[in-house]
């Protein structure tokens, strides 16, 4: 498996997990909400549902403009016609950087869940990645 300098496995910068084809990225958790706010980070906070703050995990994202929840995180830059960026990779919902999927890992493909919130699939158990 291809590691980053962290030790952690490379993304393919795909945009499968934030295009809401798994809602990974779509979810706040504790913390998220009062981080961007202590950062004044007025360009994330207008798309956060404001009803969801307190809640330990909801989902957040809404249009600006009719105020409907989006199924894709608004954050999702396209690089080229494969390739995504996060345009707020500094402080990403928390959900994000606990998200791996199994192509990450060699195990299956992209977008698909290999390590969440939840910890460990059961197929990363299966292979000995759980301790």
């Amino acid at each position: 498996m291809e590691m980053d300098i962290d030790g952690i496995p490379r993304c393919s910068s795909c945009g499968v997990c934030c295009r809401g084809e798994h809602h990974w990225g779509l979810i706040l958790l504790p913390g998220d909400y009062e981080r961007w706010v202590q950062e004044k980070r007025g360009d994330i906070l207008c798309y956060v549902e404001q009803s969801v703050y307190g809640h330990h995990c909801a989902i957040i994202w809404k249009d600006i403009q009719t105020g409907k929840y989006i199924d894709h995180c608004p954050f999702l830059l396209g690089v080229d016609a494969d390739r995504y960026k996060c345009a707020i990779q500094d402080t990403k919902p928390k959900i994000c950087s606990m998200f791996w999927c199994a192509w990450a890992y060699n195990e299956g493909d992209k977008g698909v869940p290999f390590k969440t919130l939840n910890g460990w699939t059961e197929r990363a158990r299966e292979l000995g990645y759980a301790y």
